[in-house]
Protein backbone atom coordinates (compact mmCIF):
# COMPACT_ATOMS: atom_id res chain seq x y z
CA UNK A 1 0.00 0.00 0.00
CA UNK A 2 1.40 3.29 -1.33
CA UNK A 3 2.04 5.86 1.75
CA UNK A 4 -0.28 8.69 1.15
CA UNK A 5 0.79 10.66 4.47
CA UNK A 6 1.19 14.68 3.03
CA UNK A 7 -1.07 14.81 0.29
CA UNK A 8 -3.94 17.15 -0.25
CA UNK A 9 -7.05 16.87 -0.93
CA UNK A 10 -8.81 20.45 -1.29
CA UNK A 11 -9.38 21.36 2.65
CA UNK A 12 -7.91 18.43 3.49
CA UNK A 13 -4.37 16.54 4.54
CA UNK A 14 -3.89 13.52 5.18
CA UNK A 15 -1.20 12.75 8.61
CA UNK A 16 -1.79 8.63 8.91
CA UNK A 17 -3.17 5.57 8.37
CA UNK A 18 -6.44 4.41 9.93
CA UNK A 19 -7.34 1.13 8.53
CA UNK A 20 -8.16 -1.03 5.86
CA UNK A 21 -11.80 -2.42 5.71
CA UNK A 22 -12.48 -5.59 3.32
CA UNK A 23 -15.33 -4.92 0.82
CA UNK A 24 -17.87 -7.53 -0.12
CA UNK A 25 -16.86 -7.17 -3.62
CA UNK A 26 -13.35 -8.15 -3.15
CA UNK A 27 -10.52 -5.81 -2.09
CA UNK A 28 -10.15 -3.05 0.83
CA UNK A 29 -11.38 0.78 1.45
CA UNK A 30 -8.78 2.43 2.66
CA UNK A 31 -9.19 4.95 5.65
CA UNK A 32 -6.82 7.84 6.35
CA UNK A 33 -6.65 9.92 9.48
CA UNK A 34 -7.32 13.75 7.26
CA UNK A 35 -6.49 17.32 9.14
CA UNK A 36 -9.07 19.63 7.55
CA UNK A 37 -8.08 22.96 7.50
CA UNK A 38 -10.38 23.86 10.25
CA UNK A 39 -8.57 21.66 12.90
CA UNK A 40 -10.47 18.65 12.85
CA UNK A 41 -9.31 15.27 12.27
CA UNK A 42 -11.77 12.23 10.37
CA UNK A 43 -11.03 9.26 8.76
CA UNK A 44 -11.96 8.88 5.21
CA UNK A 45 -11.76 6.78 2.98
CA UNK A 46 -9.22 7.63 0.05
CA UNK A 47 -11.52 7.04 -2.59
CA UNK A 48 -13.99 9.81 -1.44
CA UNK A 49 -10.45 12.13 -1.30
CA UNK A 50 -9.73 11.07 -4.77
CA UNK A 51 -13.89 11.82 -6.20
CA UNK A 52 -13.61 15.05 -4.51
CA UNK A 53 -16.94 13.81 -3.21
CA UNK A 54 -15.15 14.81 0.62
CA UNK A 55 -13.67 18.20 0.87
CA UNK A 56 -13.85 18.58 4.03
CA UNK A 57 -14.53 17.41 7.33
CA UNK A 58 -17.86 18.40 7.08
CA UNK A 59 -17.42 22.28 8.25
CA UNK A 60 -17.97 23.61 4.43
CA UNK A 61 -21.90 22.33 4.62
CA UNK A 62 -22.15 24.50 7.78
CA UNK A 63 -20.56 27.05 6.46
CA UNK A 64 -17.56 27.34 8.77
CA UNK A 65 -15.24 27.09 6.32
CA UNK A 66 -16.28 30.50 4.71
CA UNK A 67 -16.19 32.34 7.76
CA UNK A 68 -13.67 35.00 7.38
CA UNK A 69 -12.77 34.65 11.12
CA UNK A 70 -11.56 30.94 10.53
CA UNK A 71 -8.28 30.33 10.95
CA UNK A 72 -7.79 34.29 10.85
CA UNK A 73 -8.86 33.84 7.04
CA UNK A 74 -6.98 30.97 5.86
CA UNK A 75 -9.64 28.90 4.31
CA UNK A 76 -11.99 30.99 2.82
CA UNK A 77 -13.85 30.06 -0.95
CA UNK A 78 -12.66 26.79 -0.50
CA UNK A 79 -8.94 27.22 -0.96
CA UNK A 80 -6.25 27.55 1.39
CA UNK A 81 -3.29 30.35 2.04
CA UNK A 82 -0.06 30.19 1.08
CA UNK A 83 0.82 29.86 5.31
CA UNK A 84 -1.22 26.17 5.38
CA UNK A 85 -0.16 24.77 2.01
CA UNK A 86 3.70 25.57 3.53
CA UNK A 87 2.57 23.88 6.48
CA UNK A 88 1.62 20.92 4.96
CA UNK A 89 4.33 20.60 2.52
CA UNK A 90 6.59 20.58 5.41
CA UNK A 91 4.62 17.77 6.85
CA UNK A 92 4.70 16.15 3.33
CA UNK A 93 8.72 16.04 2.40
CA UNK A 94 9.52 14.89 6.13
CA UNK A 95 7.32 12.29 6.43
CA UNK A 96 6.39 10.80 3.08
CA UNK A 97 9.21 8.93 0.71
CA UNK A 98 7.49 9.30 -1.84
CA UNK A 99 8.24 13.33 -1.79
CA UNK A 100 11.06 13.53 -4.70
CA UNK A 101 12.87 16.00 -1.36
CA UNK A 102 11.93 13.45 0.64
CA UNK A 103 16.27 12.01 0.86
CA UNK A 104 16.55 15.80 1.66
CA UNK A 105 14.55 15.93 4.94
CA UNK A 106 12.70 13.02 6.31
CA UNK A 107 15.20 10.86 4.87
CA UNK A 108 18.30 12.75 6.71
CA UNK A 109 16.51 12.89 9.43
CA UNK A 110 14.94 16.64 9.54
CA UNK A 111 11.50 15.64 11.58
CA UNK A 112 8.95 18.65 12.27
CA UNK A 113 8.55 19.55 16.59
CA UNK A 114 4.78 17.43 17.55
CA UNK A 115 3.07 21.14 18.55
CA UNK A 116 3.66 21.67 14.42
CA UNK A 117 3.18 18.25 13.51
CA UNK A 118 -0.04 17.30 14.99
CA UNK A 119 -1.61 21.53 14.38
CA UNK A 120 -1.61 23.52 11.77
CA UNK A 121 -2.55 26.74 14.34
CA UNK A 122 0.10 25.96 16.46
CA UNK A 123 2.03 26.72 13.92
CA UNK A 124 0.19 29.28 12.62
CA UNK A 125 0.73 31.02 15.98
CA UNK A 126 4.13 30.23 16.46
CA UNK A 127 5.04 31.51 13.23
CA UNK A 128 2.78 34.12 11.98
CA UNK A 129 2.04 35.18 8.43
CA UNK A 130 4.34 35.68 5.65
CA UNK A 131 5.45 39.20 4.85
CA UNK A 132 4.78 38.51 1.63
CA UNK A 133 4.10 35.23 -0.39
CA UNK A 134 7.59 35.51 -1.84
CA UNK A 135 8.66 34.36 1.68
CA UNK A 136 9.03 30.54 2.53
CA UNK A 137 10.25 29.42 5.64
CA UNK A 138 13.85 28.55 6.27
CA UNK A 139 15.85 26.49 9.01
CA UNK A 140 18.42 28.66 10.63
CA UNK A 141 20.30 25.24 11.11
CA UNK A 142 20.02 23.12 8.04
CA UNK A 143 20.79 20.15 9.53
CA UNK A 144 17.83 20.97 12.66
CA UNK A 145 14.24 20.00 12.83
CA UNK A 146 10.97 22.70 11.87
CA UNK A 147 10.87 23.57 15.32
CA UNK A 148 10.25 27.38 16.45
CA UNK A 149 13.65 28.03 17.66
CA UNK A 150 15.00 26.62 14.43
CA UNK A 151 12.53 28.41 11.82
CA UNK A 152 11.85 31.73 10.68
CA UNK A 153 10.06 32.92 7.04
CA UNK A 154 13.28 34.02 4.62
CA UNK A 155 13.53 35.50 1.44
CA UNK A 156 15.45 33.16 -1.07
CA UNK A 157 18.85 35.40 -0.98
CA UNK A 158 18.16 34.72 2.97
CA UNK A 159 17.51 31.03 1.97
CA UNK A 160 20.91 30.55 -0.37
CA UNK A 161 22.95 32.77 2.47
CA UNK A 162 21.84 30.00 5.44
CA UNK A 163 22.40 27.29 2.97
CA UNK A 164 26.20 28.11 2.96
CA UNK A 165 26.08 29.59 6.53
CA UNK A 166 28.12 26.15 7.72
CA UNK A 167 30.57 26.90 5.40
CA UNK A 168 33.99 27.98 6.85
CA UNK A 169 35.46 31.59 5.53
CA UNK A 170 38.57 31.85 5.12
CA UNK A 171 41.31 35.04 4.57
CA UNK A 172 44.82 35.22 2.73
CA UNK A 173 46.50 34.64 5.97
CA UNK A 174 44.37 31.40 6.64
CA UNK A 175 42.44 33.07 9.15
CA UNK A 176 39.12 30.84 9.60
CA UNK A 177 35.81 32.50 9.96
CA UNK A 178 32.84 30.14 11.10
CA UNK A 179 30.03 31.50 8.48
CA UNK A 180 29.45 34.44 5.86
CA UNK A 181 27.96 36.26 8.71
CA UNK A 182 30.62 36.47 11.01
CA UNK A 183 33.11 37.15 8.11
CA UNK A 184 30.51 40.06 6.89
CA UNK A 185 30.49 41.34 10.66
CA UNK A 186 34.21 41.00 10.96
CA UNK A 187 34.86 43.54 8.03
CA UNK A 188 31.75 45.91 8.42
CA UNK A 189 30.21 44.54 5.19
CA UNK A 190 26.63 43.18 4.95
CA UNK A 191 26.17 39.66 4.40
CA UNK A 192 24.62 39.96 1.23
CA UNK A 193 27.02 41.88 -0.33
CA UNK A 194 29.96 39.12 0.86
CA UNK A 195 28.08 36.49 -0.55
CA UNK A 196 27.38 37.94 -3.73
CA UNK A 197 30.95 38.36 -3.98
CA UNK A 198 32.27 34.71 -2.61
CA UNK A 199 29.75 32.58 -5.22
CA UNK A 200 31.38 34.99 -7.85
CA UNK A 201 28.20 36.92 -8.79
CA UNK A 202 29.54 40.30 -8.10
CA UNK A 203 33.72 40.72 -8.36
CA UNK A 204 35.20 39.89 -4.95
CA UNK A 205 36.76 42.71 -3.80
CA UNK A 206 37.70 40.75 -0.52
CA UNK A 207 40.02 38.90 0.95
CA UNK A 208 38.28 36.19 1.87
CA UNK A 209 36.54 32.87 -0.14
CA UNK A 210 35.26 29.62 1.22
CA UNK A 211 37.16 27.21 2.33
Amino acid sequence: MRDRIGEIWNNLTIIKFDKAVPKKQGGYRHFWICRCICGTTKSIVYGNLQSNSVKSCGCLKSKLISNKNTLHGHAKNNKVSTEFKTWSSMIFRCYNSNCNNYKYYGGRGIQVCDRWKNSFENFLEDMGLKPSKSYSIDRIDNNGNYELSNCKWSTKLEQSNNQSSNRIIIDITGKEYSSISVAAKSINMKQSTLYYQLIGKNPNKTNLKFK
